[in-house]
C-alpha cells in the first residue's frame, strides 16, 4: 500500500509537471503527452473495485479488470452537492458524445460524499437523473477509491490506461482542454498498439424509467406580493410554471428541454433554471446551467437575456456569470423603488448585482443600467466575514432573500452549511447561524438548533425573508426540514420536517417529512410558505397560523387554451391576478377569454371577458379601475353625445360599495371610472363585472355603430388573500 501510494504521488507530480510543460512549449504539447504516455504506460495499475459498493446506471457491479479491460477509463471523482463538480459534467457529457464506449473510453463516476446525507444512495440516485449524468457511478461512501488513489479534492478526474494503469491526474474544474488532448492522446496511442478493446457495457440509465410528473426536481418558487401568484423553476423540465394558490397553471414557459434561446413563451429555451423572482409587471430567472439572468415580460409573452457577463464588459469587476442560483429584488442605496437583482452567483462564490437602471451604489460607485458586477465576496471559498464586502468570502451561496426595512441581504452560504447577512446600506458581511469559527472550515455540518455559530444545517439551499414575524425561513436542503431564523437573537429553530427523507407532507407541519428542500417563498401576507421540494418534484404549503402543511396539486386544465394564445384580456396587465381556489366553469387565468351571455340583462347577449382571479381577506378592500382603449392606428372614435355607458353588477354577496356610485356615463376614455368595494367578513367566491356600451364611430362619421360587452374580475375571499388591491381592467374594444 505505501509503495502504491509513492508512485501515486509520482504520477500527481508527473501531470503537474506535465501541464506546466505543455503550457511553456505549446507547439511541443503532442509530443509531450505522448513522452508522458510512453513513461507511465506500466507504472502503475490500480486496485480493483471493491466489492459489495452500489453502483448506479448499470445493471450490474462493474470490473476494472474484466469490464475496462482495453478501455480509457475516465474515472471522475464527485460530490453532488459541490458547483465545481457540476460544472465538470458538460465536459464530461460532450467528450462521451464525440468517443463512445464501443470506441474505447468510458467514464466512471466515483461518487464520494462530502455530507452525511449525500452518502445515501436513493439521494444520489436522484442527483444522477437530475444532472442527466448517462454513465456508471459508483457510490464510494466511505471514500475507499478516494484515499486509496490519494484524491485530494472534488472534482479529481484519473485517466487510466487500457490495463487500469494511472497515467493523467486533473484536479478542480476547468481542464476541458487539457482532458480532451490527453483522451486523444492516449486512445491513439493504444489504438496503435492494438490494445483497445470495443465491447460494449451492460448500462441500464436510471432515467429511462422515470416516471411523468407535473414538476421535476423543482428548484425554486417565489410567489408575487401583488397579486398571490407563484412562480415555479421546473428545474428538471427546463421550464418555468406560473400557477395559481390552487396548483391551477397559468402559463408554462419554456419548451421543456435544454438550450439557450430567447423568443416567445412557446419558443424559449432554459437549462436548469433555478431562482425566480418577481419584479413589477416582469419575473426575472436564474437560468442556471446557461449562466445567465432571464427576463419573462407577461405583456409580450416573451422571454430574453438580460445579463450573461457580455454586459459592460470593460468593468474590471465584470466576468462571465458563472451559476447563478437564486435571485432577490432590493433598492439601490437612496432608491425608494426595487432597481436592482441580487444574484446568488454559486459557481463565483459570491454576491453580484444586476443594475435595472442608473444608480449609485456603495463609497459613491456608480453603475449604469444593465450593469452586472460581483459586490461582495473575494471569489475564494471560505466562511469568512468582514465590514469590507470584497475581503469577506462565501461558499456556494444558493439562496438570497432581502429585508427591505433593514437594508439587509440573507444569504444561504450552502457549502458553510450557514446563513450570512449583507448589509446593503455598506457591504459588512457578517455570520448569522451554522458554519465554523474557522472561514476555512466548511465541514461543520450537522442538524442541531442553537443559537449562532452553535447552530448547525447541513447545505440550505434556500431562504426567505417574513415581513409579518421578521424572521429568516430557511431550507435546510440535507437535514429535509425547513427551519426559522430569528436575526436579531441568532435562534435557528425546526419549523417543519422530521428530518428523515420522505414524501409524506400533508398534516402537522412537526410529522412532515422532505427530501432535500431547494426553495422557500413567503406568501403576501405572511401566513404561508411555499416549499420546492425538489427531490419529491412538489411544492409544499405550510399555514403558519395552524401549523399545518399540504401539498400544492399542480394541474394543466383542459379548459386552459395553450400558452400559444395570445390573450386579448390582459393588455398592460399583470400576468394574473390569480387566486386560491378558482371555480369550475372559470377560464383559466392567463387563457384566451370565453365569449359566453352573462345573464346580466334579459334578451341581451353581450361577450364576456373573464381577467385572471384575485384572491383577498375577508374585510379588504378592493379598488378596481377601468382601463379601455381603442385599437391603435384606428380611426374609431367615442361618440361623446351618444349614451355610451359603464355599471358594476356584484355577483353574490361578498361585496359592499358603502353608497359608492355603481354605474355612470362614458363622454371620454381618458376619464375611466374607478370604484372601491368593501369585502365582505365571511369567506366566499363572487365576481364583480362591468358591463359596457359604447357608441362608435369612425373618421368623418362615415360608419357608426355600438359595442357591448362585460369585463369578469373572478373574486375569491379567503384567509390566505391579499389584504388591499387595486386592480386595472384593461381591454381594446375591437
Amino acid at each position: 500500500m505505501e509503495e502504491m501510494s509513492l508512485k501515486m504521488e509520482a504520477v500527481v507530480s508527473a501531470s503537474f509537471e506535465l501541464d506546466m510543460s505543455c503550457s511553456e512549449n505549446v507547439a511541443r504539447s503532442d509530443d509531450l503527452i505522448h513522452e508522458h504516455i510512453c513513461k507511465f504506460e506500466r507504472y502503475l495499475t490500480v486496485p480493483e473495485f471493491p466489492d459489495g459498493l452500489e453502483w448506479m446506471n448499470t445493471s450490474r457491479a462493474l470490473s476494472l479488470r474484466e469490464d475496462l479491460r482495453g478501455k480509457i477509463t475516465v474515472l471522475d471523482f464527485w460530490t453532488y452537492c459541490c458547483i465545481n463538480c457540476m460544472r465538470t459534467l458538460p465536459d464530461l457529457h460532450e467528450l462521451e458524445k464525440f468517443n463512445s464506449i464501443e470506441s474505447g473510453l468510458v467514464v466512471i463516476g466515483i461518487h464520494s460524499a462530502k455530507f452525511d446525507n449525500e452518502k445515501d444512495v436513493e439521494n444520489i440516485r436522484n442527483a444522477v437523473i437530475r444532472y442527466n449524468i448517462i454513465h456508471p457511478v459508483l457510490n464510494d461512501r466511505d471514500m475507499i477509491v478516494w484515499n486509496q488513489l490519494l484524491v485530494q479534492a472534488w472534482p479529481t478526474l484519473v485517466v487510466l490506461g487500457p490495463e487500469n494503469q494511472a497515467l493523467f491526474i486533473l484536479m478542480g474544474e476547468g481542464n476541458k482542454k487539457k482532458l480532451f488532448r490527453y483522451v486523444k492522446s492516449a486512445l491513439t496511442y493504444f489504438k496503435d498498439e492494438k490494445r483497445i478493446s470495443h465491447h460494449s457495457l451492460p448500462l441500464r440509465l436510471l432515467k429511462d424509467a422515470v416516471v411523468e410528473s407535473p414538476l421535476l426536481f423543482p428548484g425554486k418558487v417565489a410567489v408575487d406580493r401583488s397579486s398571490g401568484v407563484i412562480a415555479i423553476a421546473d428545474t428538471g423540465h427546463n421550464r418555468v410554471l406560473v400557477v395559481n394558490s390552487s396548483g391551477e397553471v397559468v402559463h408554462c414557459i419554456g419548451r421543456g428541454r435544454r438550450g439557450l434561446e430567447d423568443g416567445s413563451f412557446e419558443a424559449a429555451l432554459f437549462h436548469a433554471p433555478q431562482g425566480v423572482c418577481w419584479l413589477a409587471e416582469f419575473l426575472y430567472v436564474a437560468d442556471t446551467e446557461n449562466h445567465c439572468i432571464r427576463k419573462i415580460d407577461f405583456q409580450s409573452r416573451t422571454v430574453d437575456t438580460i445579463a450573461d457577463g457580455d454586459v459592460d464588459s470593460r468593468d474590471r469587476h465584470v466576468r462571465p456569470l458563472k451559476s447563478p442560483w437564486d435571485i432577490s429584488a432590493t433598492c439601490s442605496p437612496g432608491s425608494s423603488t426595487e432597481d436592482v437583482l441580487l444574484i446568488a452567483m454559486a459557481g463565483a462564490h459570491q454576491i453580484w448585482a444586476l443594475f435595472l437602471r442608473d444608480a449609485k451604489w456603495w463609497r459613491n460607485s456608480s453603475y449604469g443600467e444593465g450593469s452586472c458586477v460581483s459586490i461582495a465576496g473575494s471569489g475564494a471559498e471560505e466562511n469568512r466575514n468582514n465590514c469590507y464586502a470584497n475581503r469577506a468570502a462565501f461558499a456556494q451561496p444558493s439562496g438570497v432573500c432581502v429585508d427591505g426595512g433593514r437594508h439587509l441581504a440573507y444569504v444561504a452560504d450552502s457549502e458553510s452549511s450557514s446563513v450570512r447577512c449583507l448589509a446593503l446600506d455598506g457591504g459588512a458581511v457578517t455570520g448569522v447561524v451554522g458554519g465554523a469559527k474557522d472561514p476555512c472550515d466548511l465541514f461543520a455540518f450537522d442538524d442541531i438548533d442553537a443559537v449562532g455559530v452553535n447552530a448547525r444545517l447541513q447545505h440550505p439551499l434556500g431562504v426567505a425573508f417574513n415581513h409579518a414575524d421578521n424572521m429568516v425561513y430557511v431550507a435546510d436542503s440535507y437535514n429535509h426540514k425547513i427551519k426559522r431564523v430569528d436575526p436579531d437573537t441568532k435562534r435557528c429553530s425546526t419549523l417543519a420536517g422530521n428530518g428523515s427523507r420522505g414524501r409524506g407532507g400533508a398534516g402537522d407541519m412537526a410529522e412532515a417529512s422532505f427530501n432535500e428542500p431547494g426553495g422557500v417563498s413567503v406568501s403576501p401576507c405572511g401566513t404561508h410558505l411555499y416549499v420546492a421540494d425538489t427531490n419529491n418534484n412538489a411544492i409544499k404549503v405550510i399555514n403558519l397560523e395552524e401549523k399545518s402543511i399540504k401539498q400544492l396539486s399542480i394541474t394543466f386544465p383542459k379548459a386552459a387554451v395553450s400558452d400559444s394564445h395570445k390573450s386579448d384580456v390582459a393588455v398592460g396587465s399583470r400576468p394574473g391576478h390569480v387566486p386560491p381556489g378558482s371555480r369550475p366553469g372559470r377560464v383559466p387565468p392567463g387563457s384566451r377569454p370565453e365569449h359566453v351571455p352573462p345573464g346580466s340583462r334579459p334578451g341581451r347577449v353581450s361577450p364576456v371577458h373573464v381577467f385572471p382571479s384575485v384572491a383577498l381577506t375577508p374585510g379588504a378592500k378592493l379598488i378596481v379601475a377601468l382601463d379601455l382603449r381603442l385599437p391603435a392606428g384606428g380611426t374609431a372614435q367615442l361618440t361623446p353625445d351618444s349614451p355610451s355607458t359603464w355599471q358594476f353588477l356584484l355577483r353574490g354577496s361578498s361585496f359592499d360599495s358603502r353608497g359608492e356610485a355603481l354605474r355612470g356615463r362614458l363622454t371620454s376614455l381618458h376619464a375611466m371610472p374607478r370604484v372601491t368595494l368593501h369585502v365582505a367578513d365571511a369567506s366566499s367566491a363572487s365576481d364583480v363585472d362591468v358591463d359596457c356600451s359604447l357608441y362608435l364611430c369612425e373618421a368623418q362619421a362615415t360608419v357608426c355603430y355600438m359595442k357591448s360587452f362585460v369585463l369578469r374580475l373572478p373574486v375569491v375571499v379567503t384567509a390566505d388573500g391579499l389584504c388591499d388591491e387595486e386592480i386595472k381592467l384593461t381591454h381594446v374594444v375591437s
